[in-house]
């Protein structure tokens, strides 16, 4: 009895004992570092030093709800393939020599306008752009001394060798997109930007020949190549801010659109009266579309002006359908190339 009496004595002391020898064991709290300094000098200190990364995509202040309008001018030199339309050849000896004649378009001219909105202190934005863009030009060639033009956009075997040729083209671009966009600013100096939406494109296309002189009279041949459809598009920016409100940027994109594709070739012969050829080829395609651009802008007081460059080619936009063989006269071939538009364009944009 007297031993159970004893162990329950001994539980409270070793349990006094066991927290004690914790308490010590534990280490004892560092004084404050001794910021002793000479008379007059002042520790500028923080006492927690900001992470490096703190300002890494951080949130901007918050702002109220903002709209932007731009427009934009368009110095474009577009290019086609399957713009021929003769071959100057300077020896009549039914053997084809000499250079491919194409109509260029040249230089044009375009727009484009824009609208954005941004919700009040989001990085979010959404936007509205349209782009159009009209290309044409003409041309004409006559046979050299001696020689003849191979007519390149006729009929095999009713139409071969002619006198004369003239050509016109014609090109009609119009894209909207429907964009919705992040902004994110990486740090003081770099910005970086995504955006993802839907593209509707409506681009038309015409090669309008008359040859005459040999196997010719007055004949016409008139081809089109329309496409109309949508699809997505996605796109990522980069911008580095400059001095004096000054930043480069550069871009890139792509889309992948499905629409409806119709060419069309007729061919006339005695100024009219006769047909050699009447086909029409319509048929559903997808359209792959890579765009880039690089370029400076200045921003202040909520107005913002840029210069750039981009490129845009449109893979296998461009249809041709011919009938290329004399003797199975039934037997049409289709041709397809890119339509690529490269230049310089100066934007006007201001903020409300």
């Amino acid at each position: 009895m007297d031993g159970l009496r004893c162990r329950h004595w001994l539980w409270p002391v070793f349990a006094v004992a066991l927290t004690t020898a914790t308490v010590r064991a534990q280490p004892e709290a560092l004084p404050p570092p001794n910021r002793s300094l000479p008379p007059g000098v002042v520790d500028l200190t923080p006492p927690i030093l900001p992470s490096p990364a703190a300002n890494v995509f951080a949130e901007p202040p918050p702002s109220p709800s903002q709209f932007a309008l731009s427009a934009e001018y368009l110095l474009a030199l577009p290019k086609r393939s399957d713009t021929d339309y003769a071959i100057a050849d300077a020896t009549n000896n039914r053997t084809p020599e000499g250079s491919i004649a194409s109509v260029d378009w040249g230089a044009s001219s375009g727009v484009r306008a824009g609208i954005t909105y941004r919700p009040a202190g989001s990085l979010l934005d959404a936007s509205v752009n349209y782009t159009f863009l009209w290309a044409g030009a003409s041309q004409s060639l006559t046979a050299p001394t001696g020689g003849l033009l191979y007519a390149t956009q006729t009929r095999p075997g009713l139409v071969d060798m002619v006198s004369t040729a003239q050509a016109a083209s014609t090109m009609s671009y119009n894209v909207a997109d429907i964009v919705v966009g992040r902004t994110i600013p990486v740090d003081g100096f770099f910005v970086f930007r995504w955006s993802g939406g839907v593209r509707i494109a409506a681009i038309n296309e015409t090669l309008d020949v008359m040859y005459d002189g040999m196997q010719a009279t007055q004949t016409h041949v008139l081809r089109h190549s329309n496409f109309v459809g949508s699809g997505l598009t996605m796109a990522t920016e980069g911008r580095w801010n400059l001095p004096n409100d000054f930043s480069l940027f550069g871009r890139a994109g792509g889309a992948l659109l499905g629409g409806g594709q119709y060419a069309s070739y007729l061919e006339t012969d005695v100024a009219g009266a006769t047909i050699n050829a009447n086909l029409t080829d319509q048929f559903w395609q997808v359209i792959p579309v890579l765009e880039m651009g690089v370029g400076i802008v200045w921003q202040r007081y909520g107005y913002q002006v840029s210069i750039g460059y981009e490129i845009t080619n449109w893979f296998n936009l461009v249809t041709r359908t011919n009938l290329s063989d004399d003797l199975a006269e039934g037997k049409p071939t289709r041709k397809q190339g890119d339509l690529s538009i490269e230049g310089i364009y100066f934007r006007f944009t201001k903020s409300f």
